[in-house]
């Protein structure tokens, strides 16, 4: 037999007995993880370590160098949620990034200004390195626990670090409980490196294959309001981090058909600053968190997550996923003032406010080149929209500085978003641009007639909310500006001294630590409670946490851990209690802040509605606990000027979208901005008449028990028309169309345990519909009896059905661009 013959069967032989081999370690891990005595269990079978509850098995495998992830089982499922490895290179479970420390680099930036946001953190790792699971001189590992829980501890020691000889050890906790489906993992590290430093550890890293045919998958992320993405396989890669583009821990993949899937999320009740990242394929899905070090990339210095991060099959779809979370979450300090119904510290009028409006006073759309005229007119048009509404409602005001040429970064030649105060014609001549003098007040003062004429509004009902941005400082074109000395050594630095500005708006990031920046927000606050007769303050750049900042002089770590979202936090709530004790009837909204701030703020502008927007994450998590609003309506003929997809039906899908979860309709342009609604304008009547039955339903205070302070249900299921009628959206700044039904539904649960069903049509058409509502699903008792009365917008109602139990059949017929009420009350 010649050479090559006898390599070729000796690797067959090695490849069909290593798929033998394989397959009856598959087969044994599976009968361990069904049949297993004990409530939790460990096995150690060969290579494998098995370790199951009644629910859940892992099987990890061991190497002389390192440990893998082999399968994620659901036993009741009966399914492997990872992907099987066919590379025969083992998988690794995590990744070490690793980057020089600055110390070694010699470099000093201290004297330069650059543009930043969230792109700081992969320019200060661009030269990192990475060092994953198999790169041990030794591991081992043991177990211990009992019938409630249980824990496997593996270790890596000894780990390379380029010419650093063994000065990494890394130890891996991984813990089951008895009746939880949920693993539950922690990493830490440790760095004897005097060169190297921990840029970021990515743990763990879950390679997810297809529930069933990967068409009938379903992706869900916390984004916004919530994305739900279908047939992820066919996505690129979605990534952001939390507290900043995604607003909670959790996600989920599941099969829409099966109605089973995997939940993943982190459970930090002390938020830090991770990076959520999925990467998708045909085959699988590359699901990974960054966890950062409290300081980023410095040597010698250890890395210990404080919280969990969790994955486990569930049963349901994106909903029962969001209740898994829910229950978690609800638990947490941000949640402890309890839901809308207990918390006294928000305003009752802006809990039961169903509207949101805002302008801008540098605009001539509508207006004029004054400024000073257009904030009267401004007010004049909200007049309107108050007596219509006959309720208090709030207003955000943006550009309401006194204009002041040379004295801002926007009046440099280069600017991207360069003043108009010298331009001789033109739509913005004369005028400055929004959040033209941050921080500046009152070394700039507000416009001549602000205070007096946000004085009489407020006595007729309307709440001014001016823009105040969080981390944006107007250092003038020549640092020339008010407040610029005090302010530059509080600006965000990066690890080599540079200062950072916002992006291409050349402004300087203020970090949230420095007690000068604390001053100085709380003092603009006070100030303009004291003399400007506002009602409140809309806070931009909100978001979870500062934008990182690398300067540990200002009193916070390199970046990393918790250092973020506490420094934004205690910012936030040195602003909210200087508001409170000033004026209990005011008010603060942020801009898209994430989970943690919900116990400091009033209410929080979310984007208004995108392609993926078809599930109401955020509204099914929080809805009882703090009122949203939408960023911008799709308003008038003169938003098709600006979009050339914009559709006129989109602004009826966006207010039954954000009204469907409890979310106060907004924001709505008022002059002197184009693409508004005018009472003048007889092609502005549908609309407007269609925010009044949306509104009706605010007058009633059987039907604010559920929209304000109800409990956001699953929405009903149409029995028809079916196929369900659909409309084409595309949304704001998004190029993709998306496909959304004209029928929408929002259920809610009061504290006394009723229902409120409010059913829209968002379409043109008239449409008669059938739904089924099974009880159970409700969180009603199994024996429950009920009522249903059908409430109109102006209040009247009418029992339509008595006495029923288990399923509530829901029918009528809607006109277009209408909305009903079903009031199902409990009666045993």
């Amino acid at each position: 037999m010649s050479t090559l013959k006898l390599l070729l069967g000796t690797t067959y032989f090695c490849v069909i007995a290593s798929t033998t081999w394989a397959k009856a370690s598959s087969d044994e891990a599976t009968r361990f993880f069904e049949t297993h005595p004990n409530t939790i269990d460990f096995r150690e079978v060969g290579e494998s370590l098995l370790f199951a509850n009644r629910l859940v098995g892992l099987e990890l495998r061991r190497s002389n160098t390192g440990f893998h992830l082999v399968r994620l089982y659901g036993i009741a499922e009966n399914r492997d949620f990872l992907t099987e490895d066919k590379s025969g290179k083992p998988r690794d479970i995590f990744e070490l990034r690793m980057s020089l420390d600055p110390k070694h680099v010699g470099k000093n930036d201290r004297f330069n200004i650059k543009g930043s946001l969230m792109g700081i953190m992969d320019e200060m790792a661009k030269d990192a390195f990475s060092i994953g699971s198999h790169a041990a001189k030794s591991v081992s590992w043991r177990w211990e626990g009992d019938d409630d829980e249980s824990v496997l501890y593996l270790d890596w020691k000894q780990i390379d670090v380029k010419e650093d000889n063994a000065v990494l050890d890394v130890a891996v906790t991984v813990t089951l409980r008895a009746d939880d489906p949920l693993s539950y993992w922690r990493i830490g590290v440790r760095n004897r490196g005097r060169r190297y430093g921990i840029e970021r550890v990515r743990f763990p890293l879950l390679n997810l294959a297809p529930i069933g045919e990967p068409e009938d998958n379903v992706l869900i992320v916390p984004r916004s309001r919530g994305r739900l993405i279908e047939n992820p396989f066919k996505q690129r890669k979605i990534q952001g981090y939390y507290t900043c583009e995604f607003e909670m821990q959790f996600q989920a993949l599941y099969d829409s058909q099966r109605r089973n899937g995997i939940y993943l999320a982190t459970q930090q009740s002390d938020p830090c600053l991770t990076q959520l990242q999925i990467s998708c394929l045909p085959s699988e899905i590359a699901w990974q968190v960054s966890h950062f070090p409290p300081n980023i990339t410095f040597a010698d210095e250890d890395f210990t997550i404080t919280y969990d991060t969790v994955a486990g099959p569930f049963q349901g779809d994106w909903f029962d996923a969001c209740q898994i979370y829910r229950k978690w979450a609800i638990k947490q300090f941000w949640c402890e003032k309890g839901p809308l119904s207990r918390r006294d510290d928000i305003p009752k009028w802006y809990k039961e406010a169903p509207l949101y409006f805002y302008t801008t006073f540098n605009d001539s759309a509508q207006g004029t080149h004054s400024m000073d005229e257009n904030l009267q007119i401004a007010a004049d048009h909200f007049r309107e929209w108050l007596d219509w509404a006959g309720m208090r409602l709030p207003v955000n005001w943006y550009a309401w500085e006194q204009p002041v040429h040379g004295l801002s970064v926007r009046d440099i030649p280069g600017h991207i978003a360069r003043s108009g105060l010298k331009k001789s014609a033109g739509r913005w001549s004369g005028m400055t641009g929004h959040n033209y003098y941050d921080g500046n007040y009152p070394g700039i003062k507000t416009l001549r007639e602000f205070s007096t004429v946000a004085g009489q509004l407020r006595e007729e009902g309307g709440m001014v909310c001016p823009y105040i941005a969080l981390e944006l400082f107007n250092q003038g074109p020549a640092e020339n500006a008010p407040y610029t000395a005090q302010a530059k050594p509080h600006a965000i630095r990066d690890l080599f001294g540079c200062i950072r500005s916002w992006g291409g708006d050349i402004s300087w990031q203020m970090c949230s630590w420095p007690q000068w920046w604390r001053n100085r927000l709380k003092e603009t606050c006070e100030l303009m409670l004291d003399h400007e007769n506002i009602g409140g303050v809309y806070l931009d750049v909100m978001r979870g946490s500062c934008l990182p900042c690398y300067w540990p002089a200002h009193g916070h770590s390199a970046a990393g851990g918790n250092s973020m979202t506490t420094g934004r936090y205690e910012l936030v709530k040195i602003i909210r209690d200087a508001i409170r004790a000033k004026d209990n009837e005011a008010i603060m909204t942020g801009e898209n802040p994430s989970e943690n701030m919900i116990g400091l703020i009033d209410g929080m502008l979310t984007f208004t509605l995108s392609a993926e927007t078809k599930a109401p994450l955020f509204a099914t998590v929080y809805q009882d606990y703090i009122p949203r609003y939408g960023l911008e309506l799709s308003t008038g003929e003169g938003w098709q000027g600006r979009f050339p997809e914009y559709r006129p039906e989109g602004f009826f899908i966006e207010c039954a979208s954000l009204f469907c979860e409890g979310s106060q309709i907004g924001r709505i342009r008022l002059r002197p901005r184009d693409a508004i609604l005018s009472f003048q304008n007889p092609e502005d009547k549908e609309e407007i008449d269609f925010l009044g039955r949306l509104v009706g339903y605010y007058r009633q205070d059987r039907a604010k028990k559920f929209l304000v302070y109800g409990q956001l249900m699953r929405p009903l299921d149409f029995a028809s028309p079916s196929p369900m009628p659909t409309q084409t959206y595309t949304a704001m700044y998004e190029p993709n169309e998306s496909q959304f039904p004209v029928l929408m539904s929002g259920v809610f649960r009061a504290d006394d345990g009723s229902l409120g069903v409010f059913v829209v049509n968002a379409g043109e058409k008239e449409v008669r519909f059938k739904a089924e509502m099974e009880l159970s699903r409700y969180e009603l008792p199994a024996n429950a009896i009920v009522d249903v009365a059908a409430v109109t917008p102006n209040g009247t109602s009418k029992e339509v059905l008595r006495n029923v139990k288990n399923v509530v059949p829901l029918t009528g017929s809607l006109p277009g661009h209408d909305v009903t009420m079903f009031w199902i009350k409990p009666t045993h």
